[in-house]
Order: structure tokens, then C-alpha cells, then sequence
């Protein structure tokens, strides 16, 4: 008696999960899936592959921040920095401390052309450890591309220590 007991509980468990269009926790779990799905063609270089996944997943749970910030990080990587920018933004907002965001935040506003924002968001990558040279490169580009090349010049200075950035 206890097992049917137990068995209809969770029938009727899933049938209001399916019912009532998908609870938090469904939609959680469903963008999880459909954001590790994404990450397989992202990084084949299959961008539009990639896009339309990790679309799905923030359609599944629009606060998966991991799922917003591959959307816009894959939107950028597409040639499209002005559609990445609201994506980094909202998963920087949602998780300040995720991985490169600010740094990838910082670069796609300096690839629009917005250097004072670029400048804002490339600072904060900066002050990682992780992120630090790539950082200078860019804030070095940024100041370089606003014609203050004396403020230029130390960062790319301070990119060159970077062995994979020195050839650049």
C-alpha cells in the first residue's frame, strides 16, 4: 500500500510540473541539459549550432546565468557584440564573480566602439589574476583607439609579460 501511495504522489507531482508550464525546478534542470548540449558545438566553432541551445536553455530558466552569459559570449563570437552585451550584462548581474564576464563584457563593449564602458568593465578584469593580461592588452587597445597613447603604452607593456599575447 505504501509503494501505490508513494507512486501517486509523484504522479501527481509530475503531472502539475507538465500542467502548469514548467516549475523552477523543471526549468532549472531543463536548461542545465540544454546548456550542456550547447557547450559541444561552441566549442567545435559551430556558433549558430551553439546559440540556438543555449537560446533554449535561457527560454527553459531565464536566471541560468551560465546559460545567458554562453548566449551572449556565442552571440559575440558570431560578430555580433551588440546582442552579446545585454546577455553579459544580466549574467555579470546575476553572478558578479563568473569566470572571464567581465573581461568578455569589457571586450565586446570595446568592439562596439564604447570605450568608456569597455574602459569600466576592462578595469575590473584587470584587477584578476586571470584575467589581468588580456585585460591590459585590451585597456591598452581601448586608451590607444581614444588617442591617449600614454596611457596606452603601459598596459601593452604590461600584456607583453603575457607569453601568449607577446606575438600579438
Amino acid at each position: 500500500m505504501r509503494g501505490r501511495v508513494w507512486y501517486g504522489v509523484v504522479a501527481v507531482a509530475v503531472l502539475g510540473a507538465l500542467t502548469s508550464g514548467a516549475s523552477p525546478a523543471w526549468a532549472n534542470s531543463r536548461s542545465q541539459a540544454l546548456y550542456a548540449r550547447g557547450l559541444v558545438p561552441f566549442h567545435n566553432g559551430r556558433w549558430n549550432d551553439a546559440y540556438k541551445l543555449f537560446d533554449e536553455a535561457v527560454q527553459a530558466d531565464p536566471e541560468d546565468a551560465l546559460a545567458i552569459y554562453y548566449r551572449g559570449l556565442t552571440a559575440a563570437r558570431r560578430g555580433d557584440s551588440k546582442q552579446a552585451i545585454p546577455d553579459l550584462e544580466r549574467a555579470a548581474q546575476l553572478r558578479p564573480g563568473l569566470g572571464h564576464v567581465t573581461r568578455d563584457l569589457g571586450v565586446a563593449y570595446f568592439d562596439t566602439g564604447q570605450y568608456p564602458q569597455a574602459q569600466q568593465w576592462l578595469e575590473k578584469a584587470h584587477a584578476t589574476a586571470a584575467d589581468r593580461f588580456p585585460a591590459a592588452f585590451f585597456l591598452g587597445l581601448t586608451h590607444y583607439r581614444q588617442d591617449d597613447f600614454a596611457k596606452a603604452q603601459p598596459y601593452f607593456q604590461e600584456a607583453e609579460k603575457d607569453p601568449e599575447l607577446r606575438p600579438t
